[in-house]
């Protein structure tokens, strides 16, 4: 139950957070997308 609990809290606050993300932290987080398919990319694909 307390495991069950745990999951969904970390569900919910990762939600809410991506859903209240601050305009001001919107260029950040692009940065950190673009971060993040940069690394699945193939090293020799660029």
């Amino acid at each position: 139950m307390f495991e069950k609990k745990k999951w969904l809290a970390l569900c919910l606050s990762r939600y809410l957070w991506a859903v209240k993300l601050p305009p001001q932290n919107a260029a950040g987080a692009k940065k950190l997308g673009g971060r993040s398919t940069a690394r699945k990319r193939p090293i020799g694909a660029g």
